[in-house]
């Protein structure tokens, strides 16, 4: 029996050894899996890597052009600024008239206008008055020549008439 016993040793240690030939199919089988997750980890990593970095690049573009824009717009603002600053220099420089100046100038034009307007008038009837006695002397005048003429050619008629 030595022998059988041998064989069932042999027997049992070979089927250790196969459970642990199976274990460790199992444990080769497991890391298989995790090396082909690890590698489909790693695709995926570089695929995110790869994507991040367009994104870092776009932005970092997007903020170049951001920040341009922002020095353009500091320098239309102090522009703006300074326009401003001028506006209120000539704005304080001004003479402003208030509503009550304003109204006793209206007053003072008027009254200029309305003196303007009567000294037009007492101008006119004058020039109108002068004409009309100019006008009324020159018709005098013509009517005493006119009735002169017809004397004269009546009594030169007369003489005619008469005195052959």
């Amino acid at each position: 029996m030595s022998d059988v016993n041998k064989l069932k040793a042999v027997i049992t240690n070979l089927e250790n050894q196969a459970e642990k030939v199976t274990e460790f199919s199992g444990v080769l089988s497991a890391v298989n899996e995790a090396r082909i997750q690890i590698d489909d980890t790693k695709n995926v990593l570089k695929d995110n890597a790869k994507e991040s970095r367009q994104f870092l690049n776009e932005s970092q573009s997007s903020f170049n052009q951001l920040n341009t824009r922002a020095a353009s717009l500091e320098e239309r603002l102090a522009k703006i600024e300074q326009n401003q600053i001028q506006l209120r220099e000539s704005i304080n420089s001004l003479d402003i008239v208030s509503p009550e100046d304003l109204v006793k100038l209206k007053g003072e034009i008027g009254l200029v206008v309305t003196e303007n307007i009567d000294s037009l008038k007492r101008h006119i009837e004058v020039i109108t008055s002068q004409s009309k006695e100019k006008l009324s002397s020159k018709m005098t005048l013509t009517a005493f020549i006119s009735v002169g003429s017809l004397i004269g050619i009546g009594a030169l008629y007369m003489k005619l008439v008469m005195g052959l």
